[in-house]
C-alpha cells in the first residue's frame, strides 16, 4: 500500500527557505572576507577629537607568499601626514607627499597594522584614495586602482564631518543690513583721523 506524505506546512517551507537564505549570507561574508584579506587595506580612519585622524592600513599576505618588507603609501590632495606608528622592527619616513614604511620581513599570513595620525581637508562624503605599494623580498604589488571592485584596488575611505578638519566659521550677516566689521573699522578710522586733523588745526589756529 503506497502512503502519501504529509504535506509541509507554509510556515515549515519558510523556515527552510530563511535557512537557506541565511547560509548562503553568511558563506557570502566569508568569501568577502578572505578576497578582501588579500589587499592592503585602510581598516579604519578614526577621528581623535583634535582636528586629527587615525587611518590604520593593513595586509596579512605577502607578493604571491614573499614576505614583505616595505609599505609606500601615497597621500591624496588634503591629507597631511602628523605622525606614525609601526610594527617593532619597522621605521617611517615621510616627504609630504607621501609615507614608506619599512623594516624586518613580515611572513606572508601574518597581520600588519600600520597608523598614520592625518589632518584631512575636504568635503564630506569626498572619497580618499591612498595609491600603495607593498615590497616584498622578491617582487612588489601595486595596490592603485580606484575601483574597490579591481584586482588590485588602492585603500580608501569616504570623509565623515568627523573626519574632516573642522572649517572656520563665516561671518553671519545683521539681519537689518548693518555694516559689516570692515565697513565698522573704515568708518572708526576716518573719524579718527578727522578728530586728529581737528584737533590739530585748533592748536594752530590757538598759537596765531
Amino acid at each position: 500500500m503506497t502512503r502519501t506524505g504529509r504535506p509541509r506546512s507554509s510556515s515549515a517551507r519558510l523556515v527552510a527557505r530563511s535557512a537557506a537564505v541565511l547560509g548562503l549570507s553568511a558563506l557570502l561574508c566569508v568569501s568577502g572576507a578572505h578576497g578582501a584579506s588579500a589587499h592592503v587595506l585602510l581598516e579604519t580612519a578614526a577621528p581623535n577629537g583634535d582636528g586629527t585622524t587615525t587611518l590604520t592600513f593593513s595586509f596579512e599576505h605577502g607578493c604571491d607568499g614573499q614576505p614583505t618588507t616595505a609599505l609606500d603609501v601615497s597621500l591624496p590632495d588634503g591629507v597631511e601626514a602628523i605622525s606614525t606608528t609601526q610594527p617593532d622592527g619597522w621605521s617611517s619616513t615621510q616627504d609630504g607627499a607621501s609615507v614608506r614604511w619599512s623594516g624586518t620581513p613580515v611572513e606572508d599570513g601574518t597581520p600588519a597594522r600600520f597608523e598614520l595620525v592625518a589632518t584631512i581637508t575636504g568635503d564630506v562624503g569626498q572619497a580618499f584614495v591612498f595609491p600603495t605599494t607593498q615590497t616584498c623580498t622578491e617582487g612588489s604589488t601595486d595596490w592603485v586602482d580606484v575601483d574597490p571592485s579591481a584586482a588590485h584596488p588602492a585603500p580608501s575611505f569616504v570623509a565623515t564631518s568627523a573626519t574632516l578638519v573642522p572649517r572656520p566659521a563665516q561671518p553671519v550677516a545683521s539681519a537689518g543690513g548693518g555694516a559689516s566689521l570692515s565697513q565698522t573699522l573704515a568708518v572708526v578710522g576716518a573719524s579718527t583721523l578727522a578728530a586728529a586733523a581737528t584737533g590739530t588745526w585748533w592748536v594752530r589756529r590757538r598759537r596765531r
